[in-house]
């Protein structure tokens, strides 16, 4: 009868990163990026580890909910056998573990980036180029973050650089500034970049119906792909625009059990985070579910560490409906500094993912984490 390892042990720690600017939205403002890293080591001696950060305003779930989660984890989890042999990508836990989690989309996140990794250091299959690398590692399509800005001549720096790490997407805020500055800023975006660059448009939930529709009035030549979430009210079935659901996903969708019938037919992207759905199982779940109705999947990343980031990535390229879209995951450059030992490179609009960082040795500096007692 074969054995399998065990969970030997499973830590958490803390971290708290500055921001290079505040980040402002709807009734919320952070300055710096807090969050966990949990820990898995199984009998072997071979470790995984995985990001959880709750961003204050815009998750639901408070770093509190996702401690208790973690502690529940830790007390059913230990000692259990992990089935490598039987990694299915659908399934909670990756299928690895006999039980059941009791743990929300944020914390799941966390646990199963842990167990992908640990499954790739133990010479584990996952679909594509995700597990099973045979190059120097994976890139990955950026689109590149635009925030209008009052003064412009930071938009002309920001501007710059977009252009000079070729982004051919740029995802824009806006409905945070005056329309006049915004609508200035993005047409001279769009005059900079070219015209084959994309645009996305995110408006946050912060707009009414009739400013959007200025909006549109004055850049009804910019080639938008879609926009995500601009109403603080109202249908979203109406935008002048193609729709992305981002905040309201769950309205739509069970992020527990999602179904292509629950998609709506105007819908052109859905935009995926780590507390979106139902942990890495879940993002892939729902990949492949709007996929095969040709919607735009795009992973996005709150301000996650490079960890967290790498993982979106490396799912991304595993899949044949996501490995060429631009996602969104250019927030990493506003972090002060990493939880990683040497920081992910942007080049030419895309995101380089080495192979080491999951196959290799231990990829994190630990002197940027501090221990966490549950």
């Amino acid at each position: 009868m074969a054995t399998f390892p065990i969970i030997k042990a499973i830590t958490l720690s803390s971290y708290k990163i500055p921001l290079t600017e505040p980040f402002t939205y709807p009734g919320n403002q952070i300055s710096e990026r807090r969050g966990f890293v949990i820990f898995i080591t199984d009998s072997s001696g071979k470790t995984g580890c995985g990001e959880i950060s709750p961003l204050p305003g815009l998750d639901i779930i408070s770093p509190e909910q996702c401690l208790a989660e973690l502690k529940k984890f830790i007390d059913t989890a230990a000692g259990r056998e992990i089935r490598y042999d039987n990694f299915m990508q659908e399934l909670p836990l990756f299928g690895l573990l006999d039980m059941v989690p009791e743990a929300g989309p944020l914390t799941l996140f966390g646990i199963e980036s842990a167990l992908a990794m640990l499954v790739m250091k133990n010479g584990g299959n996952l679909q594509g180029p995700f597990l099973n690398m045979t190059g120097p590692g994976i890139n990955i399509k950026m689109n590149g973050l635009f925030m209008p800005e009052r003064d412009n001549r930071a938009a002309a720096a920001a501007i710059r650089y977009l252009k000079e790490n070729s982004f051919e997407t740029v995802k824009v805020k806006i409905g945070r500034l005056d329309p006049g500055i915004e609508i200035g800023q993005i047409k001279e975006l769009c005059l900079s970049m070219g015209k084959n660059v994309s645009i996305r448009l995110d408006g946050n939930r912060s707009m009414e119906m009739d400013a959007l529709m200025e909006y549109h009035s004055s850049l009804k030549d910019i080639p938008v792909e879609y926009i995500e979430e601009p109403l603080a009210s109202g249908d979203l079935s109406r935008l002048p625009w193609p729709a992305a659901l981002d905040e309201s996903l769950g309205d739509y969708i069970d992020i527990r059990e999602p179904s292509p019938g629950s998609i709506p037919s105007w819908v052109k992207a859905l935009i995926i985070k780590p507390g979106s759905v139902q942990g890495l199982h879940g993002i892939m779940k729902i990949m492949r579910i709007a996929g095969d109705k040709g919607i735009t999947v795009t992973l996005s990343s709150s301000y996650n560490t490079g960890l967290g980031i790498a993982m979106l990535g490396a799912i991304a390229s595993s899949s044949e409906h996501t490995r060429e879209n631009a996602h969104g995951l250019d927030t990493y450059k506003y972090l002060e500094w990493d939880v990683l030992a040497k920081r992910l490179r942007v080049d030419k609009g895309k995101l380089e993912i080495p192979r080491g960082l999951f196959h290799g040795g231990f990829p994190l500096d630990l002197s940027a984490l501090a221990d966490v007692e549950l």
